[in-house]
């Protein structure tokens, strides 16, 4: 489960692949996990820097967007558990990123 109060940072082995559609392939190589994700997975991928806690993440998305749903934050934290559960993010041990 996520830490809502430590700001998640991308597994350094995961590569993301965008494809034309902005629909992108997350590949771990160590674990050869795949996860496909829309444009909205990517943009918060991309937000997800060591540095932004989900609350953070959110206001990020929200910025991008400009239909963003009210149930947002639950969803956003939803999918950066699943990718912390995939093994795709997690959090640094001694405070750096």
């Amino acid at each position: 489960m996520i830490d809502p109060k430590k700001p998640p940072i991308q597994n350094p082995l995961t590569v993301l692949r965008v494809e034309f559609d902005d629909w992108a392939i997350l590949f771990d190589p160590d674990s050869a996990k795949t996860m496909g994700i829309n444009p909205t997975g990517v943009a918060i991928w991309n937000l997800i820097d060591g540095q932004k806690g989900v609350e953070e993440i959110v206001e990020g998305i929200n910025e991008k967007f400009s239909d963003v749903s009210t149930s947002a934050e639950k969803e956003i934290s939803d999918f950066i558990n699943e990718l912390y559960k995939n093994g795709f993010i997690g959090y640094s041990l001694n405070g750096e990123t």
